[in-house]
C-alpha cells in the first residue's frame, strides 16, 4: 500500500508542476488535467485502502477465529491416545470453555490466559490435564484417581474449601505431574489464590487462600510422579498438601516447591501434618531438588530410602533479603519405624529430627541386616527421651565437618528446630541413647551432646565392638552420682569387645565421661574437659575418670596409658569393685598413670599373669585428690586414709599370693 501513495503522490507532483503537458499547455487544459487526475488518485486511494482494509480484516478475523477455536478444542477434548470415549467425554462436559482468565501474576508460568475447567467425576479412565488451563475441585469434593491421570505442564489444579484428590490403592493408579521446568510448573492451590492463573472465583481480593484451605493429595499406589510442582495453602490439620498412604508406597518428587501450607501452630505430628508427608513411604522413594518454606512443618519422612542434600528449607534463593524459613525447620523422621535396608542421610540445612513429642514413638531401629550412613554435617535430634537401637550398623565417619546427636530444645546446632525461640534450652539429659547391639559401627568426628536421661549413656557401645575416634561427648547424664550402676558414662564401653577403639575423642561437662573394661586398650589421646577450645572455662566432667568395670580379667595382653585423669576401677556399691590379671594375660602401664580403688577394692596378678609398671606410676584411694583430682567429685568432704582399699597381690611361685607394699600404692592395706 506505501508503494501505490508514493506512485499516486508522483502523480500528482507531475501534474502540478507540468511534467509530462507540454510548456505550451492553456490554462483550461491544466485544470481539466488535474481534475481528471485527482478523480483517477481518489479511485485508485479508495480502491486501495477499501482492498487493503477488507482483506487486513479479513485475514485477522479469519486467524483469531481458527486460533481460538483450535484452542479452546484443544483444552477442552482430551488428546491422549490411551483415552477412552467415556473419559473424554467426562472431561468436555465439565470444560467451560467460556471462561477465560487473564493472569496477573503466574510466577514462571508462560501461559497468559486460562480456561477454567470445572472436575466433578472421579478419574476411573486414562485423563489428561492440559496445560494453562484451570482444573477446579468443588468445596469438600474428594476426587479419587482409579487410573493414570496425565497433567500437562502449566496447569494449575485450583481445591475449593476441604476438597481434596486421591490417589487409589490399586494397580495402574497414578498421578504423572511432571511440569518439565520451572518455567512451566504445575500448579496445586487454592481456589482463592489468585497469584496462580488469575482470580478464577471471580470475588476479587473478598477470599483470601490462608482461609480457604484444601485437604491436600494422597498417593495410595507406588508411581506416581510429581516434578517441577508448587504445592500451597493446604491444610495441615488432617492431610499434608502432598502424602503417602499406606504400606510401602514409593513416589518421586523432584523440583518441586512447598509453601505457605498449614493453619495449625504444632510441632506434634500426631495431631498436624507436614506439608510433604513420606512418613510411610517405602524403599525407591525419591525426595531430591525440592524447595520448603513458610510451612510448619516442611517434611516427614520414613526410614525406607534416603535423603540428599539437594533440597532447600527456605526461600533464600528466590528472596535472599525474605527467605521465610519453615516455623518447625527440619526433616521429621517417622518414630517406632526401622531402618530395613541401606540407606544414607546426608541433608545438612536443617536437622533430622526422631520420632514425635507426645507418644512412644521418639525412637527408632536399625535392623540387624540394615546400615544407616551420615554424611559430614549432618545433625540429628531427639525429643525428650528419644533414643536409637542399632542392630544393624551405623556408619558416621564424618570429614570433615561433624555430625552432631543433640537435643530437640539445642538451638546452637541446626537452628531453633521446636520453634519457641528462647523459651526452652537444651540441657543435659534432654534424650536417652544411642545403644549398639551389634559390631561393627563407626563413629569418627561426632558431637554426642544432651543426652544420658534416666541415667543412660549418650553412646552405649553394649557387648559389641566399634571405633569411636575424633568425638566429642558434652553436656550428658541427669543423675548425679559416680555409681556407673545408676548413671552410666557418656560415653559406655564397659561390655564392649576386645578390638574396640577409642581415641582422640574428648569429654567434657558430663557426669561421667568413660567406662571401659579389662579386655582392649586405652590410650593417652583423649581429652577429659574442653581446655583446648575454651581454656578459660574448661569444663571438666563431675566424675573426672576412666572408669573400668569391676569383676574383670585381663586374658591378653592390653596397655593403659591416659594420664589425664585416673582409671578408677570397679563400682561403689556393688561386690564388682576388683579386678584381676589371669594367667597367661599382661597388663601393661604408660608413664604416670593413676589406677584409684573404691572401699575394699583390690587388684590380683594371678599365677602366670603380668602387671608391667610404668614410671610415676600410683595407686591409690577414690578419695585422694592429690593424685588425679577431685575423682568422687565431693570437694573436701572426704580424704583418704590408710585403710581405704585393699591393696595389690600378685601371685608368687612358692609362696603364693603376696601383698605389694611400695611408696605408689597408697591408703591401701591387704586383707
Amino acid at each position: 500500500m506505501k508503494t501505490q501513495f508514493k506512485y499516486a503522490s508522483l502523480v500528482m507532483w507531475m501534474v502540478l508542476s507540468g511534467c509530462g503537458s507540454g510548456g505550451s499547455s492553456t490554462p483550461t487544459h491544466t485544470v481539466t488535467s488535474t481534475a481528471t487526475l485527482t478523480n483517477t488518485l481518489t479511485n485508485t486511494l479508495t480502491n486501495t485502502l477499501t482492498n487493503t482494509l477488507t482483506n487486513t480484516l479479513t485475514n485477522t478475523v479469519t486467524n483469531t477465529l481458527t486460533n481460538t477455536v483450535t484452542d479452546t478444542l484443544t483444552n477442552t477434548v482430551t488428546t491422549t491416545s490411551t483415552a477412552t470415549p467415556t473419559s473424554t467425554v467426562t472431561t468436555t462436559s465439565t470444560a467451560t470453555p467460556t471462561s477465560t482468565v487473564t493472569s496477573t501474576s503466574t510466577g514462571t508460568s508462560t501461559c497468559t490466559a486460562f480456561t477454567t475447567v470445572n472436575v466433578t467425576d472421579d478419574i476411573t479412565a486414562p485423563t489428561t490435564w492440559l496445560g494453562c488451563n484451570v482444573y477446579v475441585i468443588p468445596d469438600g469434593s474428594g476426587i479419587n484417581v482409579s487410573s493414570t491421570l496425565t497433567i500437562k505442564p502449566g496447569a494449575t489444579v485450583k481445591f475449593s474449601q476441604g476438597a481434596s484428590l486421591s490417589v487409589a490403592n490399586s494397580t495402574g493408579s497414578l498421578i504423572n505431574a511432571d511440569g518439565a521446568s520451572a518455567a512451566t510448573p504445575i500448579v496445586f492451590t487454592s481456589l482463592a489464590d489468585d497469584s496462580r492463573a488469575g482470580d478464577t472465583n471471580g470475588d476479587g481480593s473478598l477470599s483470601s487462600p490462608i482461609g480457604t484451605l484444601w485437604t491436600g493429595i494422597t498417593v495410595g499406589h507406588s508411581g506416581s510422579v510429581f516434578n517441577h510442582c508448587i504445592f500451597s495453602y493446604a491444610d495441615n490439620s488432617t492431610s499434608a498438601a502432598l502424602a503417602v498412604s499406606g504400606s510401602a508406597v514409593s513416589i518421586t518428587v523432584t523440583n518441586s516447591i512447598f509453601a505457605h501450607n498449614g493453619q495449625t501452630d504444632s510441632l506434634d505430628l500426631s495431631s498436624t501434618e507436614p506439608a510433604l508427608d513420606l512418613s510411610a513411604a517405602g524403599t525407591g522413594t525419591v525426595v531430591t531438588g525440592n524447595t520448603f518454606y513458610d510451612n510448619f512443618v516442611p517434611l516427614a519422612i520414613s526410614l525406607g530410602f534416603s535423603m540428599d542434600d539437594s533440597n532447600a528449607f527456605n526461600n533464600a534463593a528466590a528472596a535472599p533479603l525474605l527467605p521465610q524459613p519453615n516455623k518447625y525447620n527440619g526433616i521429621f523422621v517417622q518414630g517406632c519405624d526401622t531402618v530395613q535396608t541401606a540407606i544414607n542421610w546426608s541433608a545438612t540445612k536443617v536437622p533430622y529430627v526422631i520420632g514425635d513429642p507426645t507418644d512412644a514413638c521418639n525412637h527408632v531401629e536399625i535392623a540387624g541386616s540394615a546400615s544407616l550412613t551420615l554424611a559430614s554435617q549432618v545433625i540429628v535430634k531427639f525429643f525428650a527421651q528419644g533414643w536409637m537401637t542399632v542392630q544393624g550398623t551405623l556408619n558416621v565417619n564424618a570429614t570433615p565437618g561433624p555430625v552432631i546427636f543433640t537435643s530437640i530444645a539445642d538451638d546452637l546446632h541446626g537452628g531453633d528446630t521446636n520453634g519457641d525461640g528462647t523459651l526452652t534450652h537444651a540441657a543435659a539429659g534432654d534424650w536417652a541413647t544411642i545403644t549398639l547391639q551389634h559390631s561393627g559401627s563407626v563413629f569418627n568426628n561426632v558431637q554426642f551432646l544432651y543426652g544420658g536421661n534416666t541415667g543412660a549413656a549418650a553412646l552405649d557401645l553394649g557387648a559389641y565392638k566399634a571405633t569411636v575416634t575424633n568425638c566429642i561427648f558434652a553436656h550428658n547424664g541427669d543423675t548425679d552420682t559416680i555409681n556407673v550402676g545408676n548413671q552410666n558414662a557418656a560415653l559406655s564401653a564397659s561390655e564392649a569387645l576386645s578390638g574396640t577403639v577409642i581415641t582422640g575423642n574428648i569429654l567434657y561437662d558430663n557426669y561421667i565421661p568413660l567406662s571401659i573394661n579389662t579386655t582392649y586398650s586405652l590410650d593417652d589421646s583423649n581429652k577429659f574437659d574442653n581446655g583446648v577450645a575454651q581454656p578459660t572455662i574448661p569444663l571438666p566432667n563431675k566424675y573426672n575418670a576412666v572408669f573400668v568395670a569391676g569383676c574383670g580379667q585381663v586374658a591378653t595382653a592390653i596397655n593403659w596409658s591416659p594420664t589425664k585423669v585416673p582409671l578408677v576401677i570397679g563400682n561403689p556399691v556393688t561386690a564388682c569393685y576388683y579386678m584381676s590379671v589371669s594367667g597367661g594375660g599382661a597388663l601393661t602401664l604408660g608413664n604416670n598413670v593413676t589406677m584409684k580403688f573404691f572401699s575394699e577394692g583390690w587388684l590380683t596378678v594371678d599365677q602366670g599373669g603380668t602387671l608391667n609398671q610404668g614410671t610415676g606410676d600410683m595407686f591409690t584411694s577414690i578419695n585422694d585428690d592429690a593424685h588425679g583430682g577431685d575423682t568422687n567429685g565431693d570437694g573436701t568432704a572426704t580424704s583418704p586414709s590408710a585403710t581405704d582399699w585393699s591393696g595389690i597381690t600378685v601371685y608368687v611361685t612358692g609362696t603364693g599370693n603376696v601383698c605389694q607394699t611400695a611408696a605408689n600404692i597408697m591408703y591401701a592395706t591387704c586383707s
